[in-house]
């Protein structure tokens, strides 16, 4: 009885699934100047909830890493579920990095 009324707690609390319409990004900019990085600029822009799991998406990271950049995403647990929280790309070169912070918001 306690085994059965644990796996239908565990069961409900499955189909509990907070939702999102857009995704706030902060991006920043960094050159590779004299042995460190050097802070360029910033960008604070929005994404719809397509746009965003597109742009982290597996198949668009690998795309990028078949071009020669480096792609490295960073999950982190949030209301709506584990998700891509922080995601860095460098440049083919590594002269370049952009940082981009991702913000859930309603």
């Amino acid at each position: 009885m306690i085994v059965f009324c644990i796996t239908l707690f565990i069961n409900q609390l499955n189909f509990i699934v907070m939702e999102f319409s857009k995704v706030q990004v902060l991006k920043s900019v960094y050159l590779f100047k004299a042995s460190k990085w050097q802070y360029v600029e910033q960008d604070i822009f929005t994404l719809s909830k397509e746009e965003y799991q597109r742009f982290t998406s597996r198949d668009t990271l690998r795309w990028f890493r078949n071009l020669g950049s480096k792609q490295v995403p960073v999950n982190g647990c949030t209301s709506y579920g584990n998700l891509c929280v922080k995601l860095s790309s460098y440049s083919p070169d590594g002269e370049e990095k952009h940082v981009y912070q991702f913000r859930i918001i309603q």
